[in-house]
């Protein structure tokens, strides 16, 4: 970490400060003790002795793995990360009390050291230079947006729009693929919404376009820059809290 920059945006009656602590540090996350933990007590262990002490072992094998999360969390949390602290007060008389607030963010510089995942560079790069967002807003102010819309489905998806910086001539069908020379089409489904008719739809762009979309109904796509595509009136059952669109870079 090279460098911390933070920018207020607004504020009223607030303060805040910005640090950077151990720099240099790279610590395991608990997602990683966790992913170890889960590998260990899915094994086929040969254990000596009877039930109660494999019993023993276990209980203490999740013990230590809960005390590696903890100490992981607290090393990510006050030694390898950029905390921001914001206070807001009070202010005004007894009789008229208003809130501050304070809205900002913080830029930051790395160097990366080390074998660089080019995939995922160049798909990060591709995203970020074209502005792709996500809106479940209406259109975003200055920017090129397609709207994701399923007229069948009562959850307030028609103000949902894929947005960035360029008009990249995409386009929307709900009714199936569009069968056009020069498109590609990429299917955008969510099996547990059926109700939805959310089997149908597609997102369709010119095939000369850099990269390609890749969605997934079951998290980010390894290796791929992705963005998180949702509807928060959505009802659980539903399961849109984990898909998304990647962008795949064409070799």
């Amino acid at each position: 970490m090279l460098s911390v920059r933070p920018s207020i945006h607004s504020e009223s009656n607030a303060s805040y400060s910005v640090s950077a602590i151990a720099r240099q540090g790279s610590f395991a996350s608990a997602q990683d003790y966790s992913a170890v933990e889960s590998a260990l007590l899915q094994a086929d262990f040969s254990f000596p002795g009877d039930d109660g002490q494999k019993q023993e072992y276990m209980a203490k094998l999740k013990q230590h793995f809960s005390d590696a999360r903890s100490a992981s969390l607290s090393l990510t949390s006050s030694h390898n990360a950029v905390r921001v602290f914001a206070e807001a007060r009070a202010h005004g008389n007894p009789f008229d009390r208003k809130r501050g607030w304070i809205e900002m963010s913080a830029a930051v510089e790395l160097r990366c050291i080390g074998v660089a995942n080019q995939n995922i560079i160049r798909s990060i790069a591709v995203k970020d230079a074209l502005g792709i967002e996500w809106s479940m807003a209406g259109e975003r102010p200055g920017k090129k947006c397609t709207h994701f819309n399923e007229i069948a489905d009562p959850h307030t998806w028609g103000d949902n729009y894929l947005c960035s910086n360029f008009d990249l001539a995409l386009r929307w069908s709900s009714a199936g693929e569009i069968d056009e020379a020069g498109l590609s089409c990429v299917q955008i489904i969510e099996t547990a919404d059926s109700a939805g008719t959310w089997l149908d739809n597609y997102l369709c762009y010119p095939e000369s376009l850099p990269f390609d979309f890749q969605w997934s109904s079951a998290g980010p796509v390894a290796g791929l820059d992705c963005i998180k595509v949702e509807e928060h009136s959505e009802p659980p059952a539903t399961t849109w809290n984990d898909n998304y669109l990647c962008v795949a870079p064409k070799a």
